[in-house]
């Protein structure tokens, strides 16, 4: 059995410092396998996937890509984190319009245990659908690229699709 977790972690927003404590409880208690990041920020102040797999019990390997926030801020992205060692890893830039309230996307890969697992972030705004449709097309060609079809397991994907279950998108 495989234990997947995927958590939006709502970069620097709000309590950081509370919420991380939530986290690590919650991941501690759920025992993953794999955790799926989404909203990850980096910067010269550190990089909160890696702080995470820092604080969680046991030995976490760790990938991270994000896009640059501007200014200096750091990066933006998602991560994976896993028990087993990260054997491959890729990014894929996902489509992205120009919006004083977007950043740009992206898709990463990380094969870790003989696993193909991806972890993405979909525009968030209410009028992005057809982005989103983008999106998700972008994500089916970067899975299908990426993965071992020779796999014991097929590819895992963990992501905010911010979207509603009856959507396209989904």
């Amino acid at each position: 059995m495989l234990r997947v977790v995927t958590l939006n972690i709502w970069n620097l927003s709000g309590d950081w410092r509370a919420r991380r404590g939530a986290i690590v409880a919650l991941l501690d208690r759920c025992a993953p396998d794999v955790v799926c990041l989404q909203e990850v920020v980096a910067s010269e102040r550190g990089n909160q996937a890696e702080w995470l797999a820092g604080a969680l019990h046991g030995d976490w390997a760790v990938v991270y890509a994000g896009s640059p926030l501007g200014q200096g801020a750091g990066q933006f992205g998602n991560a994976v984190l896993s028990r087993r060692p990260i054997d491959a890893t890729t990014r894929a830039e996902l489509p992205y319009v120009a919006d004083d309230h977007e950043v740009p996307r992206l898709v990463l890969h990380a094969r870790t245990g003989g696993v193909d697992v991806f972890s993405t972030h979909l525009a968030w705004q209410l009028h992005d659908s057809a982005l989103r449709e983008r999106q998700v097309r972008v994500l089916v060609d970067v899975v299908a690229e990426c993965s071992d079809h020779a796999a014991a397991v097929g590819p895992v994907v963990g992501a905010d699709l911010n979207a509603e279950p009856d959507s396209t998108v989904v």
